[in-house]
């Protein structure tokens, strides 16, 4: 896990907002345990590349990342990546903790969309979630 991926989950699980409706359950994808309540969301890493300068490699981490926010209901899942969006849509600043946080230089909302997840359960409808793809440049 990276330090911003580190800061990322920190930083999520301690602003307010968010922390009321998701508690800590906010994990890397794929890593929620079978059964977890919603709403909940997980991140992942969708792309990064290396920033450089006239003189070679630069600290600057330029990534993006996929929020996914999930709920049971439609609405939930628009309020919960709602609280997202108002916390981490032009975040710049230190995130994380302190002596092991990251500097973020920008952070934006790129994308957004809507989704549906087929049933695992046999009910009739599966979870709803909203995705959200955001731009992040950050140093350690």
């Amino acid at each position: 896990m990276s330090d911003f991926q580190q800061a990322l989950r920190y930083e999520a699980v301690n602003a307010t907002a968010i922390a009321a409706l998701i508690e800590s359950r906010f994990r890397p994808a794929g890593e929620s345990p079978q059964g977890e309540d919603y709403p909940r969301a997980d991140y992942q890493r969708i792309s990064g590349r290396p920033t450089r300068h006239y003189t070679g490699d630069s600290d600057l981490e330029e990534e993006r990342y996929q929020i996914n926010c999930w709920a049971k209901t439609q609405l939930g899942a628009y309020t919960l990546a709602q609280a997202f969006r108002a916390h981490f849509d032009r975040f710049r600043g230190a995130m994380g903790l302190t002596g092991s946080h990251c500097h973020v230089r920008g952070m934006y909302l790129d994308s957004e969309r809507d989704d549906q997840a087929s049933p695992a359960d046999g009910t009739e409808r599966g979870p709803f979630r909203v995705i959200q793809e955001y731009a992040v440049w950050w140093v350690s």
